[in-house]
């Protein structure tokens, strides 16, 4: 596993922040996510990512992000209730954003590709009607993305605008 320092500004960081607290506080505990979710494991998960949440470290947020990762059943139904969908994929965006936060880009890029073949047309929306894959794709790939790229992606405007700021100062 390869682990790559990132660089947040303290705009970047309030985003993913804010994108994971979206994320996860949007849980469901009913009865259909127990066939493909270990609740318990859930919420030890989510437990550990609230204590990196408050101390910072690196390593809760890996910690974390393993857990949440290892609590979605393998193999997974070929066929999924839409609550079971959207439980599972909240858990994997929570498990990317906690491997972001953590520094290790490489399984957060592991992990949303595994999202995007599992849920190749579903996506999830943030509070302010921006996309998950969007915004994960902009974090994860950031300078890689043309302006016409960057422009087409649902983001908030100010993760946009922290984007085309490094984008600037890297190519200047």
């Amino acid at each position: 596993m390869t682990l790559l320092s990132i660089n947040f500004t303290p705009s970047k960081l309030l985003n993913v922040l804010a994108l994971a607290a979206v994320i996860s506080g949007c849980s469901s505990t009913t009865d259909t996510s127990s066939q493909v979710i270990d609740e318990a494991c859930q919420s030890q998960g989510q437990r550990m990512a609230q204590s990196a949440e408050t101390s910072g470290a690196n390593a809760q947020y890996l910690t974390a992000a393993r857990t949440l990762q290892s609590c979605v059943l393998h193999p997974l139904p070929n066929h999924l209730t839409d609550k079971q969908s959207e439980v599972v994929m909240q858990l994997m965006a929570n498990t990317t954003l906690n491997y972001v936060k953590g520094g290790d880009i490489a399984a957060a890029k592991i992990q949303l590709n595994e999202f995007e073949l599992q849920f190749s047309d579903q996506d999830l929306y943030l509070a302010d009607f921006t996309s998950f894959r969007d915004t994960a794709n902009a974090l994860l790939q950031g300078a890689e993305l043309s302006s016409q790229e960057l422009a087409g992606l649902n983001i908030s405007r100010a993760l946009r605008a922290e984007l085309q700021r490094q984008k600037y100062w890297l190519t200047h």
